[in-house]
Formats: C-alpha cells, structure tokens, sequence
C-alpha cells in the first residue's frame, strides 16, 4: 500500500496540514473523516465496529446528560452551598 502512495498525494497531504501547524493549531481527531483509508473487507468491518462503539458511547453520555440533575440557581445560593472549609476535616 505504501508503494502506491505518489508524490501528488504527499503533496496534497501536506496542504491540508499546513492550517495545523503547532500545537495551538492541532487538528482534533473529531474532525477527521477517518484513521485510514479502508482496503479489504476487514478494514471496513473495523471501521463500522468502531463507529458501531463510538455511537454506543455518545448515546450513554446522552443519556447521562439526559438523566443529570442539574441545579438551579435557588439551590445553588442556598447557605449550605456557601459554607467554607475550616481544616484538612
């Protein structure tokens, strides 16, 4: 596979980059399509497994949000809420 890979495509590669150089301007992973470009059968039954994975993961942390309680700003005043540590106990 490595041997197939052209001047043309490290170059385009490159260009791509270029607007993530640094750590300040790093591309998330998120944003990408992919982690590699799928060539057999196995490669894409990885994939579909991973996303099948991530999709699992995003509906539990939706769920968690989904089930948070979240307070509001009477119990957030509350004098209990205020009250200051006095030592280490």
């Amino acid at each position: 596979m490595v041997s197939s890979i052209t001047e043309a495509d490290v170059r385009l590669v490159a260009a791509c980059m270029t607007d993530y150089i640094g750590e300040a301007n790093a591309v998330r992973i998120e944003t990408l399509a992919g982690r590699w470009i799928a060539t057999s059968e196995d490669d894409r039954w990885l994939v579909i497994g991973d996303l099948d994975s991530r999709i699992k993961s995003l509906r539990e942390r939706r769920e968690a949000m989904l089930t948070a309680k979240i307070p509001n700003a009477l119990e957030l005043n509350r004098q209990e809420a205020r009250v200051m540590q006095t030592g280490l106990f």
